[in-house]
C-alpha cells in the first residue's frame, strides 16, 4: 500500500479543493502533459469524482466495511480501513485525496443517500 497515517493526517486538513487539485493533478500527469493552472486542476479533480462517486460509493455502502464504521466522524483511522478496501479495487486516482473526499463528506450519510 502506497499511504501513511500522517498522509491521512495532512489530507484531511486540506480544504476540498486541495483535495481536488490533487485528484486533477495526478490525472493529468498521468497522460504526461503539463499540468495547467490550479483552477482547471480543481475542475479536473471534481469532474474525476463527480464520475467515479457513484461506484465508489457503491462498492463500500454494499461491502461488509461499513460493519467496521462506527460514526460519522472523519478520522484517519476511518481513511485506513476505507483506503485498505479501495485500494484493492484499483481505482484510477490518488487513494488518499480520494478517501479523504469521502471520509470528510460523511460515509454513513453517503451510504445512506445512496441506498
Amino acid at each position: 500500500m502506497s499511504y501513511s497515517k500522517e498522509e491521512f493526517e495532512k489530507a484531511l486538513q486540506c480544504e476540498e479543493r486541495e483535495l481536488f487539485a490533487i485528484i486533477g493533478y495526478e490525472n493529468y500527469n498521468d497522460i504526461g502533459a503539463s499540468p495547467p493552472n490550479i483552477d482547471r486542476l480543481i475542475d479536473l479533480g471534481q469532474s474525476w469524482y463527480k464520475k467515479n462517486i457513484v461506484s465508489l460509493t457503491k462498492i463500500i455502502c454494499q461491502s461488509k466495511i461499513m460493519d467496521k464504521v462506527k460514526s460519522d466522524h472523519y478520522s484517519v483511522e476511518l481513511c485506513i480501513i476505507i483506503a485498505d478496501f479501495l485500494f484493492d479495487q484499483k481505482i484510477d486516482a490518488p487513494i488518499v485525496p480520494v478517501v479523504s473526499l469521502i471520509v470528510k463528506t460523511g460515509i454513513k450519510s453517503i451510504c445512506n443517500d445512496s441506498l
